[in-house]
């Protein structure tokens, strides 16, 4: 099971360089980070870690997207953070650790 987690982030990673004609993919990015911090900050520590871990790499994103000169911040990107975060909480509570990467995924 621990070995799943670094393949995830690489393949997450990996997606985000690559950008797509799909409609607001950016918003699918965010969901599915956020999703991902959830689930490891859940799984190595708690829930409430979990939250917080992703919640602050969200937060943090949209703050540097702010200031940044080529950045630009927007409420959905947040909005698709704590979406991904909700159903990362959703399935912990139904499912055993990791094994909502799969449902998911």
């Amino acid at each position: 099971m621990t070995k799943f987690v670094p393949v995830l982030l690489v393949v997450l990673i990996t997606l985000s360089f690559f950008s797509s004609g799909i409609p607001n993919y950016d918003k699918y990015l965010h969901y599915s980070f956020s999703l991902g911090i959830f689930s490891i900050g859940n799984y190595f520590f708690n829930t409430k870690m979990g939250f917080v871990l992703a919640g602050v790499a969200g937060i943090s994103k949209e703050i540097y997207d702010y200031f940044s000169p080529t950045g630009t911040a927007d409420i959905n990107d947040l909005i698709a953070d704590f979406g991904g975060i909700s159903e990362g909480y959703y399935l912990s509570t139904k499912y055993p650790p990791m094994i909502y990467f799969l449902i998911r995924f």
